[in-house]
């Protein structure tokens, strides 16, 4: 056998986890926060609609304050989470909300601290004021507790935002600022950002600062929290979100992968696969193989596996680990070109994911082509057998080992055919 023509796959790409400062980033654009074991530090921690899951899936706990309960509309939509809690309640009730939260925080407003999202409100009461209370609607709000229980928060009405230091908003006071804004006519990022040293915040809208609170509020509530949605007391808004994110401590979902990358390579040889996730460790893994076109994925036993549609052998070793090693074995019958591909299934405390595929081809790669079809003769059931696969464009009859299959493989083909071996 020829040892040829073997792959491998890339290490981690982008480095440690971001440091205690953010940094400002397209919204949409992939963040990496860390390689595998990287552990828990302060860095980009988000809710991504685009991967097709819920807040629940990705380490935030939804909190359905609803009383009494009454009905709302939760439900992914074209790579947006769609909320709408309309109706909940009247004015002068309290109908609760439905918001997602994150407690496992850890955090100073004197860190720079952010955080934002990429929401398009689509109905909200514009803060009107509660009659029993004097507090105002909150609607669709992101907010965050720092570990003293100090907090910065943005309530989006449909034409209205205010930017508070208060729990309740404080409606026209000194700790909320106002702005008229039209909320619904597109997706906006929303970003709290803290100035350095706690002497305030600013909310910026798609880049622009819009609103400044001067000072911190007085110590409220628990520390260390973030959330976003529709909170408690009179809930009544309907939103699309697509990207939440604030940087802290804390776990964060598997985002993507760095590999694994195709291989191609002779039976006998060595086929290596290897993965990098974006996320936060730490990390497991369990790798997976199925033939080309299939759908259903087979786990890898560590050691001999058996291919069920041609009883070919391989052996796969590190089937539990960052980096796979597979070996193809041939029979006693010419191979013919077998197509598998192989992924690993990785899971964080946020959830598994599983990575993109890599196709491992594996070819004859004979060392004497005479016999082709491996019979133990030399006639021309071995021409017609590489034929066939010449034809084909097949990796088998790749008889020089130049990596494509063409007329100097018919004439090595045949200079040993015509030779009665090599």
């Amino acid at each position: 056998m020829k040892d040829l023509r073997v792959g491998f796959g890339a290490g981690c790409a982008g480095g440690g986890a971001l440091g205690s400062g953010w940094r400002r980033v397209g919204i949409a654009a992939a963040v990496v926060v860390g390689c595998a074991g990287v552990g828990r530090a302060q860095h980009w921690i988000s809710y991504d609609a685009s991967l097709g899951v819920l807040p629940d899936q990705q380490c935030w706990t939804i909190v359905q304050d609803i009383s009494p309960p009454a009905p709302y509309q939760l439900d992914l939509t074209e790579g947006r989470l769609h909320l709408s809690t309309l109706g909940l309640a009247s004015d002068g009730t309290n109908g609760g909300g439905v918001y997602w939260q994150r407690s496992d925080v850890n955090f100073d407003f004197t860190e720079n601290f952010a955080i934002e999202a990429r929401v398009r409100i689509v109905s909200a009461p514009d803060h009107s004021v509660n009659a029993a209370s004097g507090w105002p609607r909150p609607g669709y709000s992101i907010t965050a507790f720092d570990r003293a229980g100090r907090v910065f928060w943005v309530g989006l009405g449909a034409s209205e935002i205010f930017l508070s230091n208060t729990v309740y908003g404080a409606y026209g006071s000194a700790n909320t600022v106002t702005l008229a804004f039209n909320t619904t006519d597109a997706f906006h990022v929303y970003r709290i950002e803290q100035a350095a040293g706690g002497v305030g915040a600013t909310l910026v809208i798609d880049g622009v600062p819009r609103l400044t609170l001067a000072a911190l509020g007085p110590v409220q509530g628990s520390g260390g929290l973030v959330y976003f949605g529709d909170p408690t007391y009179w809930a009544n808004s309907e939103s699309y979100t697509t990207l939440v994110r604030y940087n802290g401590l804390g776990n964060g979902p598997i985002t993507g992968f760095d590999g694994p990358r195709p291989v191609t390579a002779c039976i006998g040889a060595a086929a290596d696969f290897a993965v990098s996730p974006f996320g936060t460790g730490p990390y497991t893994y369990r790798w997976q193989w199925r033939h080309v076109g299939d759908s259903a994925w087979i786990n890898l036993a560590q050691g001999l596996n058996t291919d069920p549609m041609n009883g070919q052998s391989f052996s796969a070793m590190g089937v539990l680990t960052q980096s796979l090693r597979v070996y193809v074995f041939g029979g006693v019958s010419m191979p013919t070109e077998v197509r598998r591909e192989f992924r690993a299934v990785v899971t964080n405390p946020c959830g598994m994911r599983g990575s993109d595929t890599a196709e491992l081809m594996t070819c004859a790669c004979l060392e004497c082509p005479a016999d082709f079809n491996l019979d133990g003769g030399i006639d021309g059931a071995d021409v017609s057998a590489f034929f066939d696969r010449w034809e084909a464009g097949q990796c088998d009859a790749d008889v020089n080992a130049d990596g494509g299959v063409d007329g100097t493989d018919v004439n090595g083909f045949f200079a040993a055919w015509e030779a009665g071996g090599c």
